[in-house]
């Protein structure tokens, strides 16, 4: 029997799940490393967790409960099976069971949460009347994050300077997943200006979400987004031409004419005029991405079933880069995850869940054609009598539009799964979405609930009590650990700003919270060097020199042994060890087997061949340098700096012919768009003096200085040329130039004072005087 204990409870489980959706749209925290989808999912698995307490605290008050079922329920338990095999086989099984907080995804915690939300929304949106004031929430929340874009995009107004705001949306990260956003809210405020109704104030709002959103998707002009938006407003009007009864005569033409005007934007691109000036998004390509989560399920039978576990797809992008990616503009980057979040789940999660995800996806389409088929049926069969129902109509909850309306919204986030990777905000908005529809199609199906009594046998109650401390307990640990986790964040941000002394206490700290967080080991390990190089540069004691060294070092193993299949873990670890070398006589050995750890596991990145090439130079094994920097050339053809590292060993060798023979072949690849390559290109052939060579350092220095007509190096050089080649009058000037830009440069000075003693003429003698004849003058 319902009391008023019961009462608080269930409203507080109610309360909890509509915060979410008023709130997860325009929470960040200013207080993490990652700003915007951490503190989303921190708010979206408390308020989760509070609302599961309230709803399970209520039903052992109330000693039974009724649980409303949906088709989806199998196909979800599945899901949640394959999510935890995946997890459990994972190389990374800390990020996979709870995710990585400096770069979030869905984890298994993430998934599991996720699950407990859509069972709460099904059981709390019994009606259509309480969906929609979820559908209320959303829309006022998408509406101010709606305003908060256009001032932001468009300068409109200056914030106020208390917190550090984000650069242009709350919602996400990236404009384009916000733009995704904004064509949900478009979607349902369409859909509630197209009902007949008689609420002028409901109207209203409708129409002010309807413009904001509208012109927030303009501004943004992305065509993912328009096309994306384009394909929702195509299902609207499916939609509505199929209760035309019910959709108001203007709103019918107008979504006609928003698809025409939006389709022909996503082919010819939105006017300039329109848009906003927006930071460009680099992303992995789709075709890259596809390969990589191909490559990756193709890799081995384990793979193929389970994916490598929740967030290792930058594991994978290590593994499989082609080396295309290496005349790319990103070429440096690693990436994280892929174009979609298909091809995410695909190579993190395998076959098993990808299908199991399809599944869900396929059942709920099929009972909304069910749904769909009935409904054009029977208003087929009663067209009058629902004519008359609309005239006298006084509520908008009986409007078969409200459903198609979520409907439309639901598929908006199923269709954008395939093009872009979900974050927080849209991982609740697609089971939001498959919750609310879910559940208003359980009517239709007749799909009966399961009622559930606490007061049956005593050997039952001891297992439904012992069930319920057992999941009370599972929920209790794990907010602990993400607490501490979460907390551990929070002094990992505030280190970044303090002292090194003090930094290398709140990094022990924070790992003391979280020890299995390889970049804040890896953080450690700098704290600890960069107290090094401050006690070496005060004169201090070169043991606790030692000791800092040594520690960073054992700080970027730790790293390694927390995440060994990360090849940068082991590309910092290298780092460490070449500060090492000065106290560690093995040092350069370590870290030539560290890059090539890190080359085994991401072998097309010529960066890793580059530094190994100089580890090998300083162990005076010039062939494995070669190999290494011929390697790097091989995948990356216009990386001049190992163009440069070869001709410098074939200078060691004293071979000067292939020192410029190596230089040469980079000269195609930008090196002649590069001052300082062909600088070095000239000074190779001014040392080596044979015939024709002269003429080839000066087109080779006065090109550097075409490109850089104040690079002093270039113009000393063409100076020095021109001098001792006995042109000392072209010399000066140029001589004169760098002393111009090197003020005070005593050698220069020398040089110019030299030239222009040697161009001032010699001194005429004086003429001589007339000598005495002698001969006595004249009468």
């Amino acid at each position: 029997m319902e009391t008023v204990f019961t009462k608080i409870l269930q409203r507080v489980s109610r309360v909890s799940l509509y915060s979410i959706v008023l709130l997860m749209p325009l929470f960040f925290l200013n207080i993490t490393f990652e700003k915007m989808e951490l503190g989303k999912y921190m708010l979206f698995y408390a308020l989760t967790i509070i609302s599961f307490l309230s709803y399970l605290i209520r039903i052992i008050i109330l000693k039974g409960v009724t649980i409303r079922r949906t088709h989806l329920d199998i196909g979800i338990i599945v899901l949640w099976f394959a999510f935890l095999l995946s997890s459990i086989l994972s190389k990374e099984r800390f990020i996979s069971f709870f995710g990585d907080f400096s770069f979030m995804g869905l984890s298994f915690l993430g998934i599991t949460i996720m699950i407990i939300f859509f069972f709460l929304i099904v059981q709390h949106a019994d009606s259509l009347a309480e969906a929609m004031k979820v559908i209320y929430l959303l829309l006022a929340s998408g509406a101010l994050s709606a305003v908060y874009f256009i001032i932001t995009a468009t300068k409109l107004l200056n914030l106020p300077e208390v917190i550090t705001w984000p650069a242009f949306n709350l919602a996400h990260g990236t404009n384009s997943l916000f733009g995704v956003f904004m064509i949900i809210i478009f979607v349902l405020s369409l859909t509630l200006l197209a009902i007949r109704t008689k609420s002028l104030a409901l109207d209203g709002f409708a129409l002010a979400v309807f413009l904001l959103s509208g012109a927030a998707m303009l501004l943004i002009g992305f065509k993912v987004v328009i096309m994306i938006l384009a394909a929702a407003i195509f299902f609207m009007l499916v939609f509505f031409l199929s209760h035309l009864d019910w959709v108001r005569r203007v709103w019918g033409p107008v979504v006609f004419t928003l698809f025409i005007a939006v389709l022909l934007m996503g082919i010819f691109r939105v006017p300039s005029f329109l848009t906003a000036n927006l930071p460009l998004e680099i992303a992995l390509g789709r075709g890259v991405s596809w390969n990589i989560a191909r490559d990756t399920i193709t890799s081995g039978v384990k793979t193929f079933l389970f994916g490598r576990g929740s967030g290792t797809f930058g594991y994978a992008f290590s593994e499989f880069r082609p080396s295309v990616m290496n005349l790319n503009v990103a070429w440096n980057v690693r990436f994280k995850q892929p174009n979609s979040s298909a091809l995410g789940w695909l190579a993190d999660h395998g076959v098993f869940a990808s299908l199991a995800f399809l599944g869900i996806v396929l059942m709920l389409l099929g009972s909304v054609i069910t749904v769909w088929i009935r409904h054009v049926v029977e208003l087929n069969k009663k067209k009058k009598i629902m004519s008359e129902k609309i005239e006298t109509e006084k509520s908008l909850y009986d409007s078969p539009l409200l459903y198609w309306g979520l409907v439309s919204a639901w598929i908006v986030i199923a269709v954008s799964f395939f093009f872009v990777y979900f974050g927080a905000l849209h991982w609740m908005l697609f089971w939001l979405f498959s919750a609310l529809v879910a559940s208003s199609s359980i009517q239709a199906s007749k799909l009966q609930p399961i009622t559930i009594s606490l007061k049956t046998t005593p050997q039952y109650t001891l297992i439904v009590s012992f069930s319920f401390i057992f999941i009370f307990a599972v929920i209790i640990v794990a907010s602990v650990f993400v607490g501490r986790f979460y907390a551990a964040e929070v002094l990992y941000a505030s280190s970044v700003s303090q002292e090194v002394d003090v930094k290398i206490q709140t990094l022990q700290k924070a790992l003391g919270m979280n020890p299995n967080h390889a970049m804040m080991n890896y953080n450690l390990a700098e704290a600890f060097l960069s107290k090094a190089a401050s006690v070496s540069q005060s004169g201090g004691d070169i043991n606790q020199v030692y000791q800092m060294v040594g520690m960073a070092v054992d700080a970027a193993k730790k790293a390694t042994e927390i995440s060994p299949y990360n090849a940068a873990m082991w590309q910092n670890l290298s780092r460490m060890y070449e500060n090492a070398r000065n106290i560690a006589p093995d040092a350069n050995t370590w870290v030539i087997s560290s890059l090539e750890r890190a080359l085994r596991l991401e072998p097309s990145n010529p960066v890793l061949y580059m530094s190994l090439a100089n580890a090998r130079l300083l162990g005076n094994d010039y062939d494995g340098a070669k190999t290494d920097l011929e390697k790097a050339i091989e995948l990356k053809p216009d990386l001049l700096v190992a163009y440069v590292r070869l001709a410098m060993i074939e200078q060691l060798s004293n071979n000067l012919d292939g020192a410029i023979a190596a230089m040469e072949r980079g000269l195609p690849y930008r090196g002649l768009q590069n001052a300082e390559y062909l600088l070095r290109t000239g000074i190779l052939y001014f040392n080596r003096n044979n015939t024709g060579d002269y003429p080839l350092s000066e087109i080779a220095f006065r090109r550097a200085l075409s490109l850089n007509p104040n690079y002093s190096d270039a113009l000393y050089a063409l100076g020095h040329l021109y001098d001792i080649t006995d042109h000392k009058n072209l010399a000066l000037p140029i001589f004169e130039k760098v002393l111009e830009l090197n003020p005070g440069n005593q050698d220069v000075q020398n040089r110019v004072d030299s030239i222009k003693k040697a161009l001032k003429p010699a001194p005429q003698p004086e003429p001589a005087a007339e000598e005495d004849s002698g001969e006595p003058e004249g009468e």
